[in-house]
């Protein structure tokens, strides 16, 4: 016969355990866990429910239909009423690990079965548990299909018409996935309506795997409109909350890691190298491998600072983790920054590879912001492809029109080397290989002053900000054909 102190600590956990996974507190969890054997948990539908979502949370499937089993199995031996709650929480948490496996339909189903259970609502939605822990473009998620945005744009207009008027914390997910996805397809409009409605339904609950999402969201909205000031409004008042509700450091670290993306863009270089060192002493204390969305993050970094070996051994071991995990979007972020890579190491046949690649999986479910956002050369490689007509038909369909809305997009002039002395051409050239003022000056016998001369010359006549971009653009001159060097 169980003691009144097992009977205590079960209550407990079943108690705490919503409130637990919201906060991301897996260890603790797990150490309970390990005090219930099989014969045990069969016994207590409450227990399995928790530690389903555990498992499920943390992309252990197997583990979690085991779980399922002894909820379904445990629940048989009690009372109609409280038979009809548990039955209500194993729809929601088997809903969400059929999502995980994408299978839509049976997901679907055990929605709408959970909606019509008479047991009111699951006590895990109500608290607002954070679904997209390891992820703050939630479109990237377990929860939204791993970026397959027809399937997540089935599921979430039904999660939608489902929900409608509950004002569950979980309904916060479907406005911001549906957000997301009509950012990614370039339906700015339609995000009107999705962002400030996820915004509010995330601040309800302060749940912040809704919010840090919608506002990196709402963020890059305003820099695709120019609004450049509201983007950076809208990542300070995302940097408040954080603060005023102590979120978790997972969440401001992926608000930082979105903040040196915004550098980037901007060409300030000390901040993102002082992001990059800061970042290299970190991991070397930090077990396990980081966030996926840091690590990308780092290899923009490194390309950014001219860092292009380093950016390429990161992206190619990224790529292969996502196609591993069938991350979609993620697996196409790293084609388009390894076309990147290869690109400024002249790698002709890899780039169009990667490039190639990043069309098929782009053109198959609509994304077109992703290959906007991206600064040149992007929008020259994609338009030589085009004419040499390397894409299948329905493909040149897609690139046609996101060449098109380049076109519609402030367009920057291709910088000449005309205008460049010989001698500068060779200093540039050099620069362009990564080395240092007193490196050219060794390897072209003058003095450190002079090259530094050169140097400042060479980033007037570009109008670049640093070196780092003068660099980028020697390399844009070379696509074009418009860069020589006399060395």
């Amino acid at each position: 016969m169980p003691s009144h102190s097992d009977f205590a600590g079960r209550k407990l956990i079943v108690a705490v355990a919503p409130m637990m996974l919201k906060r991301g507190e897996m260890v603790a969890l797990r150490k309970w866990r390990q005090n219930y054997p099989q014969e045990r948990l069969e016994h207590h539908p409450g227990l399995c429910i928790a530690f389903t979502w555990m498992h499920a949370l943390s992309d252990e499937l197997d583990q979690s239909a085991t779980m399922l089993r002894f909820a379904n199995r445990g629940m048989l031996s009690h009372e109609e009423e409280t038979q009809e709650r548990y039955k209500l929480e194993i729809h929601v948490v088997r809903s969400y690990v059929e999502i995980m496996k994408k299978n839509i339909p049976a997901a679907i189903e055990c929605i709408e079965k959970s909606i019509q259970s008479d047991a009111g609502f699951s006590k895990y939605f109500m608290i607002g548990i954070e679904l997209n822990m390891d992820e703050p473009y939630f479109i990237r998620s377990r929860l939204a299909v791993n970026g397959y945005l027809h399937k997540m744009h089935v599921l979430f207009t039904k999660c939608r018409e489902v929900w409608k008027g509950s004002e569950l914390p979980v309904l916060g997910y479907g406005a911001l996935g549906l957000a997301e996805l009509h950012y990614e397809r370039n339906e700015l409009e339609q995000l009107e309506y999705f962002v400030p409605r996820a915004i509010q339904l995330g601040k309800g609950s302060m749940n912040f795997g809704v919010l840090v999402s919608a506002f990196l969201t709402l963020a890059r909205w305003r820099k695709a409109q120019k609004r450049m000031n509201e983007m950076w409004l809208a990542v300070e008042e995302l940097d408040v909350l954080c603060r005023q509700h102590d979120a978790s450091p997972h969440w401001t670290d992926f608000v930082e890691a979105f903040r040196v993306r915004l550098w980037i863009a901007d060409n300030r270089c000390e901040e993102v190298a002082l992001w990059v060192e800061r970042r290299s002493l970190r991991a070397c204390d930090e077990p396990g491998p980081p966030h996926e969305f840091e690590s990308i993050t780092l290899a923009r970094a490194l390309l950014f600072l001219n860092k292009n070996s380093e950016a390429l051994k990161l992206l190619i071991r990224l790529k292969h983790e996502a196609d591993v995990k069938d991350r979609l979007a993620s697996r196409l972020e790293c084609l388009i920054l390894l076309s990147q890579a290869y690109f400024r190491q002249n790698r002709r046949k890899e780039m169009n590879d990667c490039l190639l690649g990043a069309v098929a999986l782009a053109a198959l479910e609509g994304y077109i912001r992703m290959f906007l956002d991206e600064p040149f050369p992007l929008e020259e490689l994609l338009h030589k492809l085009f004419v040499n007509k390397s894409f299948a038909e329905d493909q040149r369909v897609f690139v046609a029109k996101v060449l098109n809305l380049y076109k519609q997009a402030p367009v920057i002039k291709p910088r000449s080397s005309s205008k460049l002395t010989n001698r500068e051409l060779e200093v540039l050239a050099l620069i362009s290989e990564g080395l240092a003022n007193s490196e050219i000056a060794t390897r072209l016998h003058l003095s450190v002053g002079t090259v530094k001369g050169y140097v400042h010359h060479i980033l007037n006549k570009l109008e670049a900000s640093s070196r780092t971009q003068a660099a980028v653009i020697a390399k844009e001159m070379l696509v074009q054909g418009n860069f020589s060097s006399s060395g």
